[in-house]
C-alpha cells in the first residue's frame, strides 16, 4: 500500500463518526482535506477517497452498520463544506 493511500491524521482532533480504528483517531473531514490538498485531484475524488477510507477503517459487523457509518461520514462532510460553499457563493454574488 502506498503511503498516501494510508493517510491517517494521528495528531488531529477527531471530528467524525468513524471514531478510533486500531487505537488511532480517524477523521473523515481531515482525510478529505488531506486529499483535497492534492492539486491533481478534484474535490469529488477527494470526497470519494475520504469515504473509501471510512469503509476501510470500519469495524461494522453488518451492512446496516456500514451504511450508517457511511451516511454519518457523508453528513459530516456536507456540514463541514456548507460554510465554505456559502462563502464562495457570497464572493460570486458580490462580484456580479
Amino acid at each position: 500500500m502506498q503511503a498516501e493511500d494510508a493517510s491517517l491524521h494521528q495528531d488531529q482532533e477527531v471530528h467524525t463518526v468513524a471514531g478510533v480504528y486500531g487505537g488511532q483517531p480517524f477523521s473523515v473531514i481531515e482525510e478529505f482535506n488531506f486529499w483535497r490538498s492534492k492539486p491533481e485531484l478534484a474535490e469529488a475524488v477527494a470526497a470519494i477517497k475520504a469515504l473509501t477510507a471510512v469503509i476501510k477503517r470500519s469495524e461494522a459487523s453488518t451492512m446496516m452498520g456500514l451504511e450508517i457509518e457511511l451516511r454519518n461520514a457523508s453528513d459530516a462532510l456536507k456540514v463541514s463544506l456548507i460554510p465554505q460553499l456559502a462563502f464562495h457563493m457570497f464572493l460570486f454574488v458580490s462580484s456580479v
